[in-house]
């Protein structure tokens, strides 16, 4: 007892260092519990925003009864989709009636821009009948992006496109193929995807 009294100081430092030792390590987790927490938030919120925005894409669509193309560009999101543009680096022709001289996609008024798509809505621009279409544009690609903002004005989006007219034409048309015309097509998509990779 004595020993304890003498060295009271001695014990009072031990108790106040494995005191302070603890709080440093309470605040240590509880850090890494607010840095979690706040990750969790920031994963959360993403996935709202991803879910909560417009998804517009892009693409030649056929009608079977009227052999008429057209493009459609359509808006699959939940929110509407503002200032929509075609920005093409490859562009196609389009040629609506066949004694016209063809003109390029993009220099269409509605390639251009469009100030709105509401959610599940398509805006479709009759580019064509086949078989000439694909006619004209035989060995094409178009291949760009569609370009958009979201409701926020800062929240823009970019779908890259790629797509292979004669493939296409293949499978609108009917066009017999063999296995080199297959093995072909098959190529061409994939260096496609790789480009809209890439493009992303």
């Amino acid at each position: 007892m004595e020993w304890l009294n003498q060295n009271q100081g001695l014990l009072s430092l031990a108790a106040t260092f494995i005191y302070l030792l603890t709080t440093v390590l309470i605040i240590r987790q509880s850090n890494r519990a607010n840095t979690t927490a706040r990750e969790t938030v920031e994963e959360m919120r993403r996935a709202r925003e991803s879910q909560d925005r417009p998804y517009v894409v892009f693409d030649i669509t056929y009608e079977p009864e009227t052999s008429s193309v057209f493009a459609e560009i359509r808006n699959l999101g939940k929110t509407a989709a503002f200032d929509l543009r075609l920005n093409l680096t490859e562009d196609i022709q389009v040629s609506p009636f066949a004694r016209e001289e063809p003109q390029p996609l993009s220099a269409q008024p509605w390639a251009k821009g469009l100030e709105m798509l509401v959610p599940g809505r398509a805006h479709r621009l009759f580019i064509g009948v086949a078989p000439n279409f694909f006619q004209v544009n035989k060995g094409r690609r178009l291949v760009g992006a569609v370009e958009y903002r979201g409701v926020a004005p800062d929240r823009s989006y970019r779908e890259p496109l790629a797509l292979e007219i004669d493939d296409l034409g293949q499978m609108v048309v009917g066009i017999p193929v063999g296995p080199r015309e297959v093995v072909s097509a098959l190529e061409n998509i994939r260096r496609a995807l790789e480009e809209a990779g890439r493009r992303r």
